[in-house]
């Protein structure tokens, strides 16, 4: 493994650099260097550094949380994710459907399923 880029006192995201800690060695042998950082909330985690330098890694973990929170209390409050209305992602099955699925009704002549060809 060449010598690792001295890290420490950089900050990627919401992590700050502390100290270079052991090197990960990956089942197949590769080598990376580990980072010990202390994200924003205060908590520290190893990182290795190609996971900081691309930016893959941005916190310890906290901003996915918040982001999930948001998320969570947008659907709920407006049913909305992204801009998009949950309610248009599945279609409505009118409620006189006994069948479950648009398009199939029961034919009571010949006493069986049939389906509308929607297409």
């Amino acid at each position: 493994m060449r010598r690792p880029k001295d890290l420490i006192g950089l900050k990627f995201g919401k992590l700050l650099v502390i100290k270079r800690k052991e090197p990960y060695i990956s089942p197949g042998g590769f080598k990376q260097q580990k980072w010990l950082c202390k994200c924003e909330c205060g908590k520290e985690v190893c990182v290795i550094q190609s996971a900081l330098t691309t930016g893959a890694t941005k916190s310890c973990g906290c901003f996915w949380e918040e982001n999930i929170k948001n998320i969570q209390s947008q659907a709920t409050n407006s049913y909305r994710f992204k801009g998009t209305k949950i309610s248009h992602l599945t279609p409505k099955v009118p409620l006189n459907n006994s069948s479950g699925h648009k398009g199939v009704y029961w034919d009571g002549e010949n006493k069986k399923m049939e389906s509308i060809d929607l297409l």
